[in-house]
């Protein structure tokens, strides 16, 4: 009677101890993802980079070689076809960050020739967040503010290429 106890004893406390170390395991997960990371790999990866002076991750930028630009459509496209996320920007950031690119990219495809259209949309998506006072509270409000401000920044870039474009085509003439 006495081992049984004792073994219904251990089996409970083997289940407290699982129990605490996946409750354990799930708050970090999300503590980690809050922060701006995927994983503890992510994590730790940062604290040694950091540790050996190595200069931290930027936020996502695109890799696109902008090259000869034909069309501010094909110039955003291209931009928003090529986004790189460092490590520090991942987790909850990087979700927000690629709701607001999967959103304009659609947009992009919908209004081709009204760049002016998504230019005004992503300035009220901007004044909304403002607004609601959420990009400070959380990773994914913050990355869909950086996303957004990006855009805006690229967009205005798309301007300047096209009149580039245009001049080169005039003094060549």
């Amino acid at each position: 009677m006495a081992g049984k106890h004792n073994r219904d004893f251990i089996e409970d406390l083997v289940d407290l101890v699982d129990t605490t170390a996946t409750s354990v395991k799930d708050n970090i997960g999300e503590s980690l993802k809050n922060s701006g990371y995927d994983n503890m790999t992510d994590f730790v990866s940062e604290g040694i980079d950091r540790a050996f002076g190595k200069k931290t991750s930027e936020k996502p930028f695109s890799t696109y070689a902008h090259g000869t630009v034909n069309s501010r459509y094909d110039y955003m496209k291209h931009i928003l076809e090529n986004i790189q996320y460092g490590r520090r920007y991942r987790g909850y950031y990087r979700e927000g960050y690629e709701h607001v690119i999967t959103t304009y990219k659609e947009q992009l495809e919908q209004y081709k020739e009204d760049m002016e259209f998504i230019e005004k949309s992503i300035y009220f998506e901007l004044s909304k967040l403002s607004r609601s006072g959420k990009s400070s509270q959380n990773k994914y409000s913050e990355g869909q503010k950086d996303a957004l401000e990006y855009l805006l920044q690229e967009l205005h870039y798309s301007k300047i290429q096209m009149m580039r474009k245009i001049q080169r085509e005039l003094v060549h003439k």
